[in-house]
């Protein structure tokens, strides 16, 4: 039984425990997962060349609003870059993991009716394409997100980048001036 009650339940499915496995092996392995809490090891994925990843601190002070906007602009994104795919993994870093069909979901009303948050909150959450060619890394001690591959510009024009700064593009540390 999760622990939250989605409002469109058949939009996650549950892995099981080899796809679970499966999915894991391969983002330690390509994403180079490293959980830490940190600063100095951080990020704790190796962002791909096509990512943006944002700060997310300004997010968490109003974070029933953020998570909902944040869930929604996700939605939006996922449902444009995820191309043919019906589905993306849904990960919870040491929790149940799900497939999740963004064509059977709508944007949350209740901060508790995604099974997988959009936005940190002491875990890692993951929306990742099977093949690792574009996702949604969620990081909870650094309180950012990495957005990646043909998500990049799906979710640009779902939020603005103004309400979230960025830190780095590429992996690469943006300064204020850039």
């Amino acid at each position: 039984m999760p622990w939250r009650e989605p409002d469109d339940p058949s939009a996650w499915v549950d892995l099981n425990a080899t796809e679970y496995d499966e999915v894991w092996d391969q983002i330690y392995a390509q994403l180079d997962f490293r959980p830490g809490v940190k600063p100095e090891d951080w990020p704790s994925f190796r962002e791909p060349h096509d990512s943006v990843t944002y700060d997310l601190c300004g997010a968490f002070t109003d974070i029933e609003r953020s998570e909902l906007e944040a869930a929604a602009a996700l939605l939006e994104a996922l449902n444009v870059a995820k191309g043919s795919d019906r589905y993306v993994y849904a990960l919870d870093w040491q929790h149940p993991g799900y497939r999740f069909y963004p064509g059977e979901a709508r944007a949350p009303l209740r901060v508790d009716s995604w099974l997988v948050p959009a936005l940190p909150d002491g875990d890692y959450y993951l929306f990742v394409a099977d093949d690792l060619r574009l996702g949604w890394l969620s990081h909870p001690w650094e309180s950012s997100v990495c957005v990646f591959g043909a998500l990049v510009p799906a979710f640009r024009s779902a939020w603005t980048d103004a309400e979230w700064p960025i830190l780095r593009s590429g992996g690469r540390p943006i300064r204020p001036s850039d």
